[in-house]
């Protein structure tokens, strides 16, 4: 049987874990939908492209780097500075991107769907990850 010590202690961390990964999703979604209030109508007349870039493996910076160099590409090359959404699994950008769930995937994507003219305008979604033998 267990202390009752070590019992409160696991119902305290149990708690404090939660309220962690609460603040974390909070936090996520204020990133997300911080970029997506950035995100413009289409234009009438003008073909416009709208890029959702995702990092999916925080294992190592090339993801992030691949990420962020294709959002600064098509920023400066195609003006989509308005009209993109990176999402990145780092550390180190965790205050600056939403990280690629699924969930923060289907948001983005379903926000950009609303803001674009399907008969003119263009949806790239770029993916960098690992792949495996799954899927």
């Amino acid at each position: 049987m267990m202390p009752v010590h070590a019992l409160l202690l696991c119902l305290f961390l149990s708690f404090a874990g939660a309220a962690s990964a609460q603040d974390l999703a909070a936090h996520q979604q204020a990133l997300l939908a911080g970029q997506l209030a950035r995100i413009e109508a289409s234009r009438a007349g003008v073909p416009q492209l709208y890029l959702l870039a995702a990092g999916l493996s925080s294992k190592q910076d090339v993801f992030k780097n691949d990420v962020e160099s294709m959002r600064d590409l098509f920023d400066g090359h195609w003006q989509t500075r308005n009209r993109s959404v990176a999402l990145i699994a780092d550390e180190s950008t965790k205050d600056a991107y939403a990280y690629p769930t699924r969930a923060n995937l289907r948001r983005a994507a379903e926000a950009l769907g609303r803001k674009l003219n399907p008969q003119k305008d263009v949806f790239l979604l770029f993916l960098s990850s690992h792949g495996t033998v799954r899927g």
